[in-house]
C-alpha cells in the first residue's frame, strides 16, 4: 500500500487516496477495523488533527473496506484499543 497522492486537509476533513489496497480483502472484523483506525490515528497525529478521514483508492470513494468497516462517509477517530 502506498499514497497514491498528498494527504489533503479542506472544509474539516483530511482525504487519505491510497494505492495497493485490496478492499475486499479478508482480514476479520476486528483486524479491519483495528487497521482503519491505525490509518486514522497515523495521520490525524501527523497533520495534529482530529478531523475525520475520507478513505480514497485510486481516486475514487470506496463504501467499505476489508468487508467490515464502513468508509462511505469520513471515518471518525474511535476509542483507543
Amino acid at each position: 500500500t502506498s499514497l497514491r497522492a498528498p494527504v489533503e486537509a479542506a472544509g474539516g476533513v483530511i482525504t487519505v487516496d491510497l494505492a495497493g489496497v485490496t478492499p475486499g480483502a479478508q482480514v476479520g472484523s476486528a483486524g479491519a477495523e483495528l487497521t482503519v483506525q491505525q490509518l486514522v490515528y497515523t495521520v490525524q497525529g501527523a497533520l495534529q488533527s482530529t478531523d475525520p478521514v475520507r478513505i480514497l483508492l485510486d481516486g475514487e470513494p470506496v463504501e467499505e473496506l476489508f468487508g467490515a468497516v464502513s468508509t462511505a462517509d469520513p471515518v471518525r477517530r474511535a476509542d483507543q484499543y
